[in-house]
């Protein structure tokens, strides 16, 4: 996704840049008449650098946001169909089906018949 990003702000930059190179030439061209710019273009070149930035931000922000929910510490309760109980603590981003990786490195590898309560640690 974030690849997509910074794609797309590439393009927006390309865009602006052969806009003022073009708007440039042209103005070498007819040096003798020389016209003020629209003002929608004057518009333009001053929101898309802020448009530029505030995308960057939000993705950065959601990036952060979803790497914060990531480093969540959840309380895994495995029951086994044996009735045996085993308490790991895990982190959200690890916690993957029926697989779990704990916060000291061990990974747990469950069946159908296992029981598991997750539970946020507070």
């Amino acid at each position: 996704m974030f690849t997509k990003l910074l794609i797309t702000v590439a393009i927006i930059a390309v865009v602006i840049w052969v806009a003022t190179r073009k708007r440039q030439s042209s103005a070498t061209a007819a040096v003798t008449a020389e016209l003020p710019p629209s003002p929608q273009l004057v518009w333009l070149q001053r929101l898309a650098p802020l448009f530029a930035i505030v995308v960057l931000l939000l993705a950065a922000a959601w990036y952060g946001y979803g790497w914060l929910q990531g480093q969540q510490l959840l309380q895994v309760t495995v029951t086994s169909a044996q009735g045996e109980v085993a308490t790991y603590q895990v982190k959200k981003r690890d916690l993957q089906g029926r697989k779990l990786v704990t916060v000291n490195g061990l990974e747990v590898v469950l069946s159908q018949m296992d029981r598991i309560e997750v539970e946020p640690i507070q």
